[in-house]
Protein backbone atom coordinates (compact mmCIF):
# COMPACT_ATOMS: atom_id res chain seq x y z
CA UNK A 1 0.00 0.00 0.00
CA UNK A 2 1.33 3.42 -0.98
CA UNK A 3 1.97 5.86 1.86
CA UNK A 4 -0.43 8.80 2.25
CA UNK A 5 1.73 11.90 2.73
CA UNK A 6 0.35 14.50 5.15
CA UNK A 7 1.23 18.17 5.46
CA UNK A 8 0.77 20.26 8.64
CA UNK A 9 -0.98 23.61 8.62
CA UNK A 10 1.42 26.54 9.00
CA UNK A 11 -0.98 28.35 11.30
CA UNK A 12 -1.53 25.39 13.63
CA UNK A 13 0.81 26.80 16.27
CA UNK A 14 -1.64 29.66 16.84
CA UNK A 15 -4.36 27.13 17.77
CA UNK A 16 -2.82 24.50 20.07
CA UNK A 17 -6.05 22.44 20.34
CA UNK A 18 -6.58 22.34 16.59
CA UNK A 19 -5.48 19.28 14.68
CA UNK A 20 -5.46 19.65 10.91
CA UNK A 21 -4.43 17.21 8.21
CA UNK A 22 -3.98 17.81 4.51
CA UNK A 23 -3.55 14.97 2.04
CA UNK A 24 -2.39 14.74 -1.54
CA UNK A 25 -3.96 12.55 -4.19
CA UNK A 26 -1.59 9.69 -3.36
CA UNK A 27 -2.26 6.56 -1.35
CA UNK A 28 -5.80 5.70 -2.41
CA UNK A 29 -7.58 3.17 -4.60
CA UNK A 30 -9.48 5.32 -7.11
CA UNK A 31 -8.80 4.79 -10.80
CA UNK A 32 -8.04 7.60 -13.27
CA UNK A 33 -9.12 10.32 -13.57
CA UNK A 34 -9.68 10.30 -9.79
CA UNK A 35 -6.42 8.60 -8.96
CA UNK A 36 -5.92 7.88 -6.31
CA UNK A 37 -7.02 9.29 -2.91
CA UNK A 38 -10.36 10.77 -3.94
CA UNK A 39 -12.38 11.56 -0.80
CA UNK A 40 -15.41 13.12 -2.51
CA UNK A 41 -18.65 11.41 -3.47
CA UNK A 42 -19.73 14.20 -5.83
CA UNK A 43 -17.02 13.48 -8.41
CA UNK A 44 -18.61 10.48 -10.13
CA UNK A 45 -16.03 8.09 -8.66
CA UNK A 46 -17.10 4.61 -7.52
CA UNK A 47 -18.60 5.15 -4.02
CA UNK A 48 -16.95 1.95 -2.74
CA UNK A 49 -13.55 3.39 -3.68
CA UNK A 50 -14.36 6.71 -2.00
CA UNK A 51 -15.27 4.83 1.19
CA UNK A 52 -12.03 2.81 1.01
CA UNK A 53 -10.08 6.05 0.51
CA UNK A 54 -11.82 7.65 3.49
CA UNK A 55 -11.09 4.58 5.61
CA UNK A 56 -7.41 4.76 4.64
CA UNK A 57 -7.22 8.46 5.43
CA UNK A 58 -9.08 7.91 8.71
CA UNK A 59 -6.58 5.25 9.74
CA UNK A 60 -3.60 7.50 8.99
CA UNK A 61 -4.95 10.55 10.84
CA UNK A 62 -6.44 8.57 13.73
CA UNK A 63 -10.02 9.76 13.19
CA UNK A 64 -12.45 6.84 12.74
CA UNK A 65 -15.21 7.43 10.19
CA UNK A 66 -17.88 7.36 12.89
CA UNK A 67 -16.25 10.55 14.29
CA UNK A 68 -16.43 12.40 10.95
CA UNK A 69 -18.82 15.20 10.05
CA UNK A 70 -19.14 15.85 6.33
CA UNK A 71 -21.40 18.30 4.53
CA UNK A 72 -22.19 18.52 0.85
CA UNK A 73 -20.01 21.51 0.10
CA UNK A 74 -21.49 24.34 -1.91
CA UNK A 75 -20.45 27.90 -2.70
CA UNK A 76 -22.52 29.98 -0.33
CA UNK A 77 -22.64 31.47 3.14
CA UNK A 78 -24.18 28.64 5.18
CA UNK A 79 -22.12 27.18 8.01
CA UNK A 80 -22.91 23.97 9.90
CA UNK A 81 -21.98 24.07 13.59
CA UNK A 82 -21.13 20.40 14.05
CA UNK A 83 -21.30 18.45 17.28
CA UNK A 84 -20.81 14.84 18.37
CA UNK A 85 -24.46 14.04 17.61
CA UNK A 86 -23.76 14.67 13.92
CA UNK A 87 -20.65 12.49 13.84
CA UNK A 88 -20.71 9.72 11.28
CA UNK A 89 -23.13 11.56 9.01
CA UNK A 90 -21.82 11.49 5.51
CA UNK A 91 -18.72 9.46 6.24
CA UNK A 92 -19.87 6.42 4.27
CA UNK A 93 -22.63 7.98 2.13
CA UNK A 94 -23.31 11.30 0.50
CA UNK A 95 -23.79 13.72 3.36
CA UNK A 96 -26.95 13.45 5.43
CA UNK A 97 -26.45 17.06 6.60
CA UNK A 98 -27.69 20.12 4.74
CA UNK A 99 -25.35 21.53 2.10
CA UNK A 100 -23.04 24.22 3.46
CA UNK A 101 -19.96 26.21 2.59
CA UNK A 102 -18.17 25.49 5.89
CA UNK A 103 -18.18 23.38 9.04
CA UNK A 104 -17.24 24.49 12.55
CA UNK A 105 -16.48 22.10 15.39
CA UNK A 106 -16.26 23.04 19.07
CA UNK A 107 -16.16 19.53 20.58
CA UNK A 108 -13.08 17.36 20.91
CA UNK A 109 -13.15 14.11 18.99
CA UNK A 110 -15.27 15.35 16.06
CA UNK A 111 -13.44 15.32 12.72
CA UNK A 112 -14.74 17.76 10.09
CA UNK A 113 -13.90 16.87 6.51
CA UNK A 114 -13.62 19.75 4.07
CA UNK A 115 -12.75 18.99 0.49
CA UNK A 116 -10.89 21.15 -1.98
CA UNK A 117 -10.20 20.73 -5.66
CA UNK A 118 -6.79 19.97 -7.07
CA UNK A 119 -7.60 21.08 -10.59
CA UNK A 120 -4.63 21.64 -12.88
Amino acid sequence: METIPLFGAEQAARFPDLVAHHATRRGGVSAPPFDSLNLGFSTGDDPARVIENRERFAAVVGAPLDHWVVVGQVHGADVVAADAGMAGSGARVISELPPADAITVAEPGVFALALSADCP
